[in-house]
């Protein structure tokens, strides 16, 4: 089953058109979309096995990059480590096999950096931003059970 990209799109409209009032809300909102996007994941074969505390790492890793206004850069470093503190703090596993890397972090930084047109509908901003993480997630990688090289996750 594929990832469910509307629901992030969805999560990613949702905050646009209603910002959270802190950047701990901002970032949970984020966090609790991104895990509603990624629920059907499999890898090696195997369903996702979350625990819940994904949402948390995520939100942690990306509640203080919030806090400055007016800092891009910092906000976008901050989502490349919420993503990967969901995926690997601690690693998600599928079946017998843990998530071992992401190699999406350049991929999200570079498209993230890509949005700053700020003349682009909330509608499109929401759709962009969900293919970035769509991206970017397509690039975790599961250790499957053997001596075989790490395999995507779908």
């Amino acid at each position: 089953m594929p990832f469910i990209l509307p629901a992030l799109e969805q999560g990613f409209l949702d905050i646009i058109k209603n910002p959270p009032k802190s950047a701990k809300a901002s970032a949970q909102r984020i966090a609790k979309a991104y895990a509603d996007y990624a629920r059907p994941a499999t890898g090696a074969g195997a369903p996702a096995a979350f625990t819940g505390a994904e949402i948390s790492a995520m939100a942690n890793a990306m509640a203080g990059s919030f806090q400055e206004k007016g800092a891009p850069p910092l906000a976008s470093n901050g989502i490349v480590s919420g993503v990967q503190a969901f995926w690997l703090a601690p690693p998600v596993v599928f079946g017998p096999s843990p998530t071992v890397l992401w190699a999406g972090a350049p991929v999200l930084l570079g498209c993230l950096a890509s949005l700053a047109n700020p003349k682009i509908s909330e509608n499109a901003a929401a759709k962009r931003l969900a293919r970035c993480f769509d991206t970017a997630t397509k690039l975790v990688f599961v250790q499957p059970p053997g001596p075989v090289p790490p395999v995507p996750i779908a």
